[in-house]
């Protein structure tokens, strides 16, 4: 169990409600936001999930209340900050789910706490991503301001009404951008899969990332691997949340009664 006085400021400014202490059954789902986003996009989710399941949002610097915080500049610096600042505050029993950009995040601390021989997560959720051993196949990020505009009107996850907002999109989209960066600059370090069972999530419509490239994940385990595709484009999770939560929790209680699947 953590203690109150475990949790340090840095920590909390990863996760700003973490669970200072928590039930014995109770496990708690970091939640990594995707490109652009924060934790906010989490903040309706805890009321559609079973009792025992405490959401976590992460939320990355240079947004909402890290906004004066300066990004990282590469993928791994992001996650070996978040290894850093956790330390050994993991909660007894915990999960990973993350959405896009935060789906590779999400998989790539998990790599680095089981290098570094700290606690694990029970399971990992990963959705609408292409798996990061794939080749990439475009560099969007490289785009014109402009042309990355309409890349994003692709995704279907920002209103029309933002991205035709020039100030809005002045002060967002460096940030969006940004994001695509690290992931497309990201390199994949060869290595042994994970001992961490994986739930995979894809959007029937969602053509930035096709069935085959979610299928990739299977590689990057040795436990259970399953996948579960959704009717939706690329930001299919947040319209599909109670079907999520009862996944999650299936695949939760499966790693309970399996030993992690």
């Amino acid at each position: 169990m953590v203690r109150e006085t475990d949790v340090s400021l840095n920590l909390r400014r990863w996760c700003p409600n973490f669970p200072a202490s928590n039930k014995v059954d109770s496990i708690v789902l970091f939640c990594f936001p995707f490109a652009g986003g924060g934790a906010s996009a989490f903040s309706n989710w805890a009321a559609s999930f079973a009792y025992n399941i405490t959401i976590c949002p992460i939320q990355y610097p240079g947004r909402e209340n890290r906004w004066s915080e300066p990004g990282f500049d590469r993928l791994s610096a992001l996650v070996d900050g978040l290894a850093d600042d956790f330390a050994d505050c993991w909660p007894s029993r915990f999960a990973f789910l993350g959405h896009s950009f935060g789906a590779v995040v999400a998989y790539e601390l998990a790599r680095t706490l089981t290098q570094r021989r700290h606690p694990t997560p029970l399971r990992l959720f990963l959705s609408g991503a292409r798996s990061p051993h794939l080749p990439h196949k475009e560099q969007v990020h490289k785009l014109s301001d402009q042309e990355f505009l309409t890349k994003l009107r692709q995704y279907n996850g920002v209103p029309a009404e933002l991205l035709d907002h020039h100030d809005f999109m002045a002060v967002v989209l460096p940030i969006i951008k940004h994001d695509f960066q690290l992931f497309e600059e990201h390199c994949f370090q060869d290595g042994n899969p994970l001992e961490i069972p994986i739930s995979v999530f894809g959007g029937l419509q969602d053509a930035n990332v096709p069935i085959a490239d979610l299928l990739g994940w299977s590689a990057l385990t040795n436990k259970t691997f399953r996948t579960r595709f959704l009717k939706g484009h690329h930001f299919f999770l947040f319209d599909s949340l109670p079907s999520i939560a009862t996944y999650v929790k299936e695949d939760l209680d499966a790693c309970s009664l399996n030993d992690r699947g």
